[in-house]
């Protein structure tokens, strides 16, 4: 439960997380402001796993926003979940580099100071905007080809020769609709699979996580009763 935040200086070339990096002598003059977040947690989230499964120091500073607790799973622990459950340690060794990834790519945003329910706000719009930016040229492009379909077929129907000879033009122009149609139909089709391979790949990871966040969950309730009882 709470809020926690990776927490860093904000500088105008990007932040800096002085249990990541050295700082130069240029940025030390301005390393004595207070930290700031760049990355927020909440309920039912993790950190530490990237450390642990490479054997580093720990690479980000941890700070808690709002009142709230955390479970500690021990290294030991950590691979023994991993030798219980072999067929995830790729998926979660694989997942421990993209948050680590993110994580850095967060930091390099950091240049100015802002509380964390500021930062939750700036983090809410950017991924709206980043939503946004996806579907609507999606949209457009395919209005886009509907538009020159209609058009390619008026030009097809309303071509010379069709007052004279009516009969073969209106056979054309039925015909003419009914391919435009075939075609937004086939890349309808070939659109909406290509999705739902992405949609099954998404599934199958989010699958994944979920069972090794069950795993863990039970590791650490049996780890919790045991202390309980010592």
């Amino acid at each position: 439960s709470g809020a926690f935040a990776f927490v860093g200086h904000p500088l105008p070339g990007g932040g800096i997380d002085t249990m990541d990096s050295a700082p130069t002598d240029n940025d030390s003059q301005q390393l004595s402001t207070p930290l700031f977040p760049y990355k927020l947690f909440g309920p039912k989230t993790y950190f530490g796993d990237f450390e642990v499964l490479h054997g580093l120091m720990r690479r980000a500073t941890m700070r808690c926003e709002s009142q709230g607790e955390t479970l500690l799973l021990k290294k030991h622990d950590f691979f023994e979940l991993m030798e219980e459950f072999p067929q995830f340690g790729d998926v979660w060794a694989s997942a421990a580099q993209h948050r680590e990834s993110l994580r850095k790519r967060a930091l390099s945003r950091l240049r100015h100071p802002h509380s964390y329910k500021a930062f939750a706000a700036i983090t809410i719009q950017r991924a709206y905007r980043a939503k946004q930016s996806r579907v609507v040229p999606r949209s457009s492009a395919m209005l886009e080809q509907l538009k020159l379909l209609a058009k390619s077929q008026n030009s097809s129907t309303s071509g010379p020769g069709s007052s004279s000879h009516s009969g073969h033009a209106s056979l054309r122009g039925m015909a003419t609709p009914e391919k435009s149609l075939s075609f937004v139909m086939g890349e309808v089709t070939r659109m909406s699979g290509v999705m739902g391979k992405l949609q099954i790949e998404m599934q199958q990871h989010n699958a994944d996580i979920t069972e090794v966040k069950e795993a863990l969950d039970v590791l650490l309730r049996k780890q919790e009763q045991g202390t309980r009882r010592c």
